[in-house]
């Protein structure tokens, strides 16, 4: 049978191995590019850019035959812990989800949930941290 102190460290070792596995352990720190699809226009070439301090830039390019469009956001990003998935706020308009998952960011419809054709959705590391 199993003694209060045994029981105590098993709790113990439980509780660090799923603080362990939060947002600190995934290695987000960096800069992801990718080219996602449009409703209005041809494509979003989007590069997002994670800080250690929860603070992001983000650079969506809007092509389009009449020209390209540019936008910039920037601030803090939020954590959604029971989804797994990290929120953009944007002025006027629907929160943006995104998932970490293996040196990509998937980007989630607006339920946090990945569209039918996720393949087209996602944006690849290409720096580990900012220089």
């Amino acid at each position: 049978m199993m003694n209060f102190k045994s029981f105590l460290l098993l709790v113990i070792g439980v509780i660090s191995f799923i603080a362990c596995n939060s947002n600190s352990s995934i290695d987000y720190i960096g800069v992801y590019e990718g080219v996602l699809p449009c409703e209005d226009c041809d494509a979003i070439k989007a590069k997002l850019t994670l800080k250690e301090d929860q603070f992001y830039t983000l650079y969506e390019t809007y092509s389009a035959a009449e020209g390209d469009e540019i936008k910039r956001m920037s601030g803090k990003f939020e954590w959604e812990e029971e989804k797994g998935v990290f929120s953009i706020e944007q002025v006027g308009a629907m929160p943006l989800y995104f998932k970490i998952v293996d040196n990509k960011i998937m980007h989630l419809n607006f339920k946090a949930e990945p569209f039918k054709d996720n393949q087209q959705h996602i944006l690849m590391k290409i720096e580990s941290s900012e220089e």
